[in-house]
This record gives structure tokens, C-alpha cells and sequence, in this order.
């Protein structure tokens, strides 16, 4: 039995094989009897153990803020002592326990993720590359590289949270004597052009270095474990390392011709977000000859977030999850193309354990294979597991908890239960907070009046019918006359008010907003909530299960069915308003009640104008409406940072600025106190 000391507190701690968790070629990992929070890890030798002592005490001394701390879990094992000898030498440190994860290359494949947790959807992965971000982020935000960033260092729970291990090699700078203490190890295939073939220890890494891994490992997670840069090389002579086409920039889904197709068999490129297809392209393709330019970790968090908030779901496996700008769901696709090898099996093969019987990977002969089609060993049965629940970077609320496959078993009484929960439903119940809204179909929106409740935060929603529309007017540069065409959408009939947006907060534990000059008149609980910024209406929408309306949403529901200038009409009416014109500073907005009884669109959308300015969906960009035709259901999620809000405030001082085209913009995490917004969903 060895004996160490805790250099903080000098307390003996005793460690023997019996203790032992893993051991590796540097080091060997043990439990704490007295404390299981903790664990140590020990180096097998004390060759250079002045620098690694040094590296220590400053990772110790300045520890990244964890975004998941209060929730309880490391997303970063960060060494929290040092472990000391007799003769005062380190022998190596402690840092918090992780338990119950995998490595995250176990949910890349179907295979393997179907075997350690079969309900795991592509939400999930979604949610794990986000969270893999946000960890990411918080070492960049403290100084620190991770350097070798690959799939060794990441481990994954069932619920999608994320830690990083081996810290200890990461990048540190001392912020003393401005030392660097390198990461002297790298992984070719995750590793950036201009890095390919560079000795590790001669070179201080930067945050793009991290970023182009980071873009990797996302692209893998997202892509069913396929390499960004794998595919069938079409050039002369044999197909180049993995690591070649990195150097020379061989991206097959960019807009600049290389000798490589994608891969068959792996995942459409098509298939994922639009953002998430742009940031791809921007880092594996424009960040090829400028690093600068690959998206940072902020970056991925906003795309992922967007790109989760834009999922639809199959009617025919609702395990089956995808980006709603597809028309079909690709997920059933493939299976069909692997002759029933679900990816995301339903629950009623999860039930059976069929998943487990249909792994193998066969795939149909495809036209353009050139290459023989991977098949995976049968996989044994195992003990069955499911999501439980999806966790989250605060402070975004979690997706409901997955109930385990017994509960699945529904007899005739579950059944009948059921039938009457949705009659309760339909008669205006409501359910517990975390479940979502399921949209009535065409045969119920005569019945409902074209009005229904969202039985989240019981918000009234209005019905806005398919077709195009003339948007914008001559009066305004940024945003002229054109015609957009918009699919069917539900959006809220009045802003999100003060007491919805308490519950929301009590639901997820989460701060209220400051009151605005700390007078409690403006938090009136049926006035719209203001002070809220883009990032915090994302938030409750995603907790609501709506988004943001687009600017064209907002746009066609506030002009009404004859396209009026003002939400009431075509000619402007001061008695419309809250506020009198001119009025620079305002005591409070109105209740939406009151609102909506003097200034309602023609189709029934309340507070359109002169309560609170509301934020889109959309990026702002003052060019985006003059460049032609935008297809159906357009928005932007183009460059910069500035986001689109409508509706001119309480505090508008003319006429023009309560038109339903005039546009406004700010920052994504800016609040006034005339800041608000409404809530909008896809009815097709």
C-alpha cells in the first residue's frame, strides 16, 4: 500500500491495487475510500516531475468555470490537488469522479450506440455535440487548449452530458511567467492542415487548432462516426492517408472541386441544418488557407441549438428525428437501405431487443459504390438501456426523461388512460411542463375555431393559413416590396406574458429577468414580459416547444389577410396605441388583454404594435430581402451577429416605426425594457 498527501490539507491518503479504477501508459487511476467524489491519479514515473508539478499547481490555481457545476457534473476532470511523496515531489493529483459514461466513439456507430443505449436519438447526438462545445468553450474562455482534442479524451452519458478527460496534457500558459506548457501529442486524423507533420512539443497551439478538431468530432457524432474527409478518391494513384487529404484540403461536400465524392453509405450532407452545413464548409473548406475563419465553439453551441430547434419527428418511428427542412425522413431511408438495420430503433424493437438482431450493416448495392459495403459483427444481447434525461449546458430546460423499456408495456387500461388524457387535452387540459404540444391536423382547425392552446404554457395560438404574400413596402430600403410564400404556421396570439415566463423560470430553475428602473409595475403578471434578450426567448421556446416566428412569419400575421401597412389597417391611428406618440419615455407596457381590445391584426395576433418589440428568428442583414426570390418559408441565418426584432415599442416615437415592415436589430444578448416576443410553429 502506497501512501500520498493532499497538498492543500496534508492529509494522508492511502492507495493499494484493490483501489485500482483503470491503469494506462502514464498513469494509474484509483477510487478514495473516504471520499467517492474524487479519485487520484498517480504517475508510474517522477521523470520530469518539476514541470509537471509546475503545470499542475497553475491548472489547480486557475480552473476553467464548469458550465454543467451546478448541476452537478465535471464536463472537465480538472486536477483539484496535488498528491505529494515524502520528499515533498508531486506524484500526482486529484480530480472529481465520472462514472456511468462511455467513450463517444461508442455512440458514433449504430451498432455499438444501439447496444449501450438503443433509444438514444439523433436529438441526443445533437445535444452531445453541443455540449462537447459548450466544455470546449469554457477552457477557451479560461486560456487553456486542449491540443490532442479527439475522441480519447470524451466521455458520454446515456442523458448526453459530456466530460473531458486527461487534462492534464491539455495546453497551459502560466499567466506569471507567460510559460507555455504544450501538449506534446496529437491525432493526425483530427489534426489541422497546417499542423499536419509539426512536432507537438516545439509549437504553442491556439483556439483554431482546438476548433478544427472540434468541427471533427461534431461532423462524426452528427454523421454516424464518418470522417469529414473520408470518401472514394477519384485522383491518380493510390488513395491518400487521411491524414494527406486533411493537408490538402479534401473536402468532399465543399463548393471547390477535390478528387473525392463522399463515401457511400454514410449519411446525406444534405440532411443536416443549413447552419450546421454552412459552419462544415466554413471551417474544412474556408479555413483551410485562413484558420481564422473556422467557427469557435460559441459558434457550434448557436448553430446546434438552432439546428435542434428546427427537428421534426417521424410519424412512422418517433425515435426517428431530423432536420424539418426535409421533406422525408432520412433516417427511414436507411433503413431501408441497410435492409432493416434501424439506426434509432422504435421502442416496440427496443421492447423485443430486435434492434440487437438487425445490426448487421448490409447494404443495398448502390450504383455508385466502388468500395465493398462495412458490415458489423452480430452484436450479443445486453442489458437494455434508454436515455435517461436529457441534460443540458444551463440554461436551456431539458427534453423529458426516458422512461426504461419495461415501461413501454401498455395493457388495454394504459391504453384507455391514455385516449382520455387526450381527450382532456383537446377540452383545454393541460400537461406537466416538460411535454410538448402535438399540432392539430387540417381536420381539427375548423373545430377549434383555428385557435389552440399550448398545453405547455397554455399560450393561445392562431392559426395562419399556407400561401404567398406581398411583404415589405416602398418606404422602406432594407426591406421592399416582394412576394414570399409561407406553408401553414401557428403563432401566439398575444406576446409571452409575465406570468408565463415566471413559470418557466420556477420549471427550469432559472433567474427572472430584472425588472426594469425596479419598478414592479412593468412585471404586471398579464403584461407582456420584457428585458428578455434573443438568447433568452430561444430558451423558452425550446422550453414551449415553438420558436421565434421568422420575420416573415411575423410580418404576414401582423398585416392580416389584405396585407394592411399597420396591423389595424392602412392609415395610421394614434389611439391604437399604449403609449401617445412622441412619448421618449413610458411608465410601463400595457396588459395584453387590454392591448388586444385596441389593436388586434386581421388575423386575431394581438400587440403587433406599440406594447414591445419582438424578437425573430432571423439574423438581421440589411441586403437580405433585396437579393430576388428567397424560396418558400425564407429566413436568414447568415453571417453576423445582429438578430431581427418587429413591431415597434411602447417608447416609438413616429408614425412609420409601428409599420408592420419596419425592421429593427440588436445584439443576441441585449435586453430593454421593450423587449419581448411571441412564440410560432410549423402546422404542415
Amino acid at each position: 500500500m502506497a501512501q500520498y498527501r493532499r497538498r492543500s490539507t496534508n492529509q494522508v491518503i492511502s492507495l493499494d491495487a484493490d483501489d485500482e479504477l483503470g491503469k494506462g501508459g502514464e498513469a494509474t487511476v484509483y477510487k478514495l475510500r473516504a471520499d467517492t467524489k474524487l479519485v487520484a491519479k498517480v504517475y508510474h514515473s517522477a521523470q520530469q516531475s518539476r514541470d509537471r508539478a509546475k503545470k499542475l499547481a497553475v491548472m489547480i490555481d486557475g480552473p476553467p468555470v464548469d458550465p454543467m457545476a451546478d448541476q452537478g457534473h465535471a464536463s472537465i476532470a480538472w486536477p483539484c490537488d496535488l498528491l505529494t511523496v515524502q520528499d515533498g515531489s508531486t506524484a500526482g493529483f486529484l480530480m472529481p469522479r465520472v462514472s456511468g459514461m462511455h467513450p463517444v466513439i461508442d455512440f458514433y456507430h449504430p451498432a455499438t450506440r444501439k447496444r449501450q443505449c438503443p433509444l438514444f436519438t439523433w436529438q441526443y447526438l445533437l445535444r452531445t455535440a453541443r455540449n462537447l462545445a459548450a466544455a470546449v468553450r469554457a477552457l477557451h474562455r479560461s486560456g487553456y487548449v486542449v491540443g490532442d482534442l479527439n475522441e480519447s479524451n470524451i466521455l458520454v452519458s446515456d442523458s448526453a452530458l459530456v466530460t473531458l478527460v486527461d487534462t492534464d496534457s491539455f495546453q497551459v500558459r502560466d499567466p506569471q511567467s507567460a510559460r507555455y506548457y504544450r501538449c506534446p501529442v496529437g491525432k493526425p486524423d483530427f489534426t489541422p492542415p497546417e499542423l499536419q507533420g509539426v512536432s507537438f512539443r516545439d509549437i504553442d497551439r491556439d483556439a483554431v487548432h482546438d476548433n478544427f478538431g472540434l468541427a471533427v468530432l461534431i461532423f462524426k457524432l452528427l454523421m454516424e462516426g464518418t470522417h469529414p474527409f473520408d470518401g472514394v478518391f477519384d485522383g491518380q494513384g493510390d488513395p491518400p492517408l487521411l491524414e494527406r487529404r486533411i493537408q490538402a484540403g479534401m473536402f468532399p461536400h465543399g463548393g471547390k472541386p477535390v478528387p473525392l465524392r463522399p463515401k457511400p453509405g454514410a449519411p446525406p450532407f444534405e440532411m443536416l441544418h443549413s447552419d450546421l452545413q454552412t459552419l462544415f464548409r466554413l471551417c474544412f473548406e474556408d479555413g483551410f488557407r485562413t484558420p481564422s475563419l473556422r467557427p469557435d465553439s460559441v459558434t457550434w453551441q448557436r448553430a446546434l441549438d438552432e439546428a435542434e430547434s428546427r427537428l421534426a419527428t417521424c410519424r412512422t418511428n418517433s425515435q426517428h428525428r431530423y432536420s424539418n427542412h426535409l421533406r422525408q425522413c432520412p433516417w427511414c431511408e436507411r433503413t431501408t437501405l441497410f435492409q432493416g438495420a434501424d439506426p434509432f430503433p422504435s421502442k416496440r424493437e427496443v421492447r423485443a431487443s430486435a434492434q440487437l438482431e438487425r445490426t448487421s450493416l448490409k447494404q443495398k448495392p448502390l450504383p455508385s459504390a466502388q468500395s465493398q459495403p462495412v458490415v458489423a459483427p452480430l452484436m450479443p444481447p445486453a442489458n437494455l438501456k434508454s436515455p435517461r434525461k436529457l441534460k443540458i449546458v444551463p440554461p436551456i430546460p431539458s427534453p423529458p426523461a426516458r422512461a426504461s423499456a419495461d415501461r413501454f408495456r401498455f395493457g388495454i387500461k394504459q391504453c384507455l388512460w391514455l385516449v382520455a388524457l387526450w381527450a382532456a387535452l383537446a377540452a383545454g387540459g393541460k400537461l406537466l411542463p416538460e411535454q410538448r404540444p402535438r399540432l392539430p391536423g387540417p381536420e381539427l382547425r375548423t373545430a377549434l375555431n383555428q385557435t389552440r392552446v399550448n398545453p405547455v404554457d397554455g399560450a393561445v395560438m392562431v392559426w395562419i393559413p399556407p400561401g404567398p404574400f406581398t411583404m415589405g413596402d416602398a418606404d422602406h430600403v432594407d426591406n421592399p416590396r416582394h412576394k414570399v410564400n409561407l406553408t401553414g404556421y401557428w403563432i401566439y396570439k398575444y406576446p409571452v406574458t409575465v406570468a408565463q415566463y415566471q413559470r418557466f423560470c420556477v420549471r427550469t430553475g432559472r433567474d427572472m429577468p430584472p425588472v426594469p428602473g425596479f419598478d414592479r409595475m412593468w412585471f404586471k403578471k398579464d403584461n407582456p414580459i420584457v428585458n428578455v434578450s434573443w438568447n433568452d426567448a430561444q430558451d423558452y421556446c425550446r422550453y414551449a416547444g415553438v420558436s421565434l416566428p421568422t420575420e416573415a412569419q411575423w410580418e404576414r400575421a401582423a398585416r392580416g389577410p389584405r396585407g394592411s401597412l399597420f396591423p389595424w389597417g392602412n392609415t395610421f391611428d394614434p389611439n391604437k396605441l399604449w403609449c401617445p406618440i412622441g412619448t421618449s419615455s413610458v411608465v410601463s407596457t400595457a396588459p395584453v388583454a387590454r392591448a388586444n381590445r385596441v389593436c388586434q391584426s386581421g388575423y386575431g395576433c394581438s400587440d403587433m404594435a406599440g406594447n414591445v418589440l419582438q424578437w425573430c428568428q432571423d439574423k438581421y442583414d440589411e441586403a437580405f430581402w433585396l437579393n430576388g426570390q428567397k424560396g418558400e418559408n425564407p429566413v436568414n441565418y447568415g453571417s453576423g451577429d445582429l438578430r431581427v426584432l418587429r413591431g415597434g415599442g411602447a417608447n416609438t416615437s413616429t408614425p412609420d416605426s409601428f409599420r408592420s415592415a419596419r425592421r429593427y436589430r440588436n445584439q443576441p444578448e441585449s435586453r430593454t425594457n421593450v423587449y419581448g416576443f411571441r412564440g410560432a410553429v410549423d402546422g404542415s
